[in-house]
């Protein structure tokens, strides 16, 4: 069943049930979990009509308090959030059934977008960013699940954070005619991709460009998503562009 063709309301209905036995796995398999429920007042046999009445939580709480409901010696991945709000950062941890649902759910998700063909990719990034395969930043865990989509990765970054001009001349003379995959963080994507290709003339047109992430860095810029797109299209013959925003939590 692809997600996209459901409405709001068939979405929270397959959804509600789901969500409604996590709530009891977790309350059942995480002490801290129970004690923030039953000081709300949530009875363990309660029912919930709709989403909006399920317990909610803070993010901030993930930034506070080390919740988890998988004994430690099952932890598979700890990730950690950017911790950019300056309250720090959030811990999450995956076992290995949690890391590998979230890859094949990515996987679904991007295949709507994508199609089946694994593209040659441009990654936004540096490799240094998931070299350790067990702790990962929010950063690192999107550049490692995105790269599953393409092939032949090219870095724009070297492992000084400094654009590889060249690196990127050589893939996109390579690959550049036919389209091709790009990944990063949107400040990323337009410090180090967007200025760096106006400045060098480099032609982006076959693209696909899939960008995460917020724009408060790209605030003292007056680039929004309206701009942003403008200028890709001017400057580099971008025009494919999907932006998506997650969180860690």
């Amino acid at each position: 069943m692809s997600v996209f063709t459901l409405s709001q309301a068939e979405r929270e209905k397959s959804l509600l049930p789901q969500l409604a036995a996590l709530t009891a796995h977790h309350r059942e398999n995480s002490e801290g979990y129970e004690r923030i429920l039953s000081s709300l007042g949530i009875a363990r046999d309660a029912e919930f009509a709709s989403i909006a009445d399920l317990p909610w939580l803070p993010v901030r709480m993930f930034k506070t308090h080390d919740l988890r409901s998988i004994p430690e010696s099952e932890i598979f991945k700890t990730l950690t959030s950017s911790g950019t709000t300056g309250a720090g950062a959030s811990r999450i941890y995956l076992d290995k059934d949690a890391a590998g649902a979230q890859t094949k759910q990515l996987g679904a998700t991007l295949q709507e977008v994508l199609g089946n063909e694994r593209l040659p990719m441009l990654m936004v990034d540096t490799i240094g960013i998931i070299k350790n395969r067990r702790s990962f930043s929010a950063r690192g865990a999107g550049v490692l699940g995105m790269a599953n989509f393409g092939r032949k990765h090219t870095y724009v970054l070297d492992e000084n954070d400094q654009p590889d001009v060249e690196a990127v001349k050589t893939f996109l003379a390579t690959y550049g005619d036919k389209p091709f995959l790009i990944f990063g963080f949107t400040f990323m994507v337009w410090q180090y991709l967007y200025e760096v290709a106006r400045e060098h003339e480099l032609d982006l047109s076959n693209g696909i460009l899939i960008h995460s992430g917020g724009w408060k860095k790209l605030i003292d810029r007056a680039v929004d998503n309206t701009e942003f797109r403008r200028r890709f299209k001017e400057d580099t013959g971008l025009t494919r562009i999907h932006n998506y925003y997650g969180m860690i939590e």
